[in-house]
């Protein structure tokens, strides 16, 4: 475990933020530890994460070792502009259903 890890590592927090649709607070709670030391490598995942910040996206994050960065939308219709806007890259746009 990391020392950021430490910090954020409360799961019951994050599934409370996420079963309230708090979306704001979710940011604050998730982390990629491997996101700073890839981002030095290859900076264009810094160019998409402030890009999705610009478009509306709540927060966004590096998946796993870098394939693949995802931003979190307030609605669909935001998510979808958010994915128009990445014409030169493979996006989706997929929603979370909680039941």
């Amino acid at each position: 475990m990391t020392k950021k890890a430490l910090k954020v590592n409360n799961i019951r927090h994050f599934i409370r933020l996420f079963e309230a649709a708090e979306v704001d607070g979710l940011g604050e709670t998730v982390l990629n530890d491997l996101e700073s030391v890839v981002i030095n490598n290859f900076p264009v995942i810094a160019d998409i994460k402030a890009k999705l910040s610009d478009m509306g996206s709540k927060f966004s994050l590096m998946s796993g070792s870098g394939s693949t960065v995802f931003g979190v939308f307030n609605t669909s219709e935001e998510a979808e502009r958010a994915s128009n806007g990445f014409s030169d890259f493979w996006t989706a746009v997929v929603e979370t259903k909680i039941s």
